[in-house]
């Protein structure tokens, strides 16, 4: 990661290592959207959805914050390149930050099912052996399973929509077989 100086136009994040590297975005700012810069508002509130940087922005007419990345975000008036070169550091912060998390989340997923799987086994084993099965698959494991896949899913989920997974890691659906 780049060093750089922060130019007194760009504010300071009071929580600057809450997302791995300093946000150039912060409560109180007035944003646009990056894309279309008539959508906007104020942001009131910066977290961290499991380790993913969020904001909630407020916008006019609208009675509901919206939660929205800060690299989806440009700030209104400051220093574009300093803004430019601290956003960087983050999403790149932020893409090493949701492969770990993922994959912590794949074991989790994986151990479960191993688990799962040893037990379905043996009763198979037994089972075609002709004997009574010598144990009964867990409930709770097949539900810590299920949950553990859910939580998977929905996180995959969030880091595709926020640009966080790299193509080479988003399946391509084209070439999914049909069910």
């Amino acid at each position: 990661m780049t060093e750089h100086t922060r130019p007194a136009s760009v504010k300071a994040d009071p929580l600057p290592n809450r997302f791995g590297a300093p946000c150039p975005i912060a409560v109180g700012d007035k944003v646009t959207h990056f894309q279309d810069g008539s959508v906007g508002g104020h942001v009131v509130f910066l977290y961290s959805e499991d380790g993913v940087a969020m904001c909630l922005v407020e916008q006019p007419g609208n009675p509901h914050a919206v939660a929205i990345p800060p690299w989806f975000l440009r700030r209104v008036g400051g220093d574009e390149l300093a803004f430019a070169e601290q956003m960087a550091d983050l999403v790149s912060v932020q893409r090493v930050t949701a492969r770990t998390v993922l994959e912590r989340k794949q074991q989790e997923a994986l151990s479960h099912a191993r688990e799962l799987a040893g037990q379905v086994a043996t009763v198979i084993d037994d089972l075609v052996g002709g004997r009574p099965p010598s144990v009964v698959p867990n409930d709770s494991l097949a539900n810590c399973l299920e949950h553990a896949l859910a939580d998977l899913g929905e996180f995959h989920d969030l880091i595709s929509s926020v640009g966080l997974l790299a193509e080479a890691e988003a399946p391509d659906h084209d070439t999914m077989p049909a069910e």
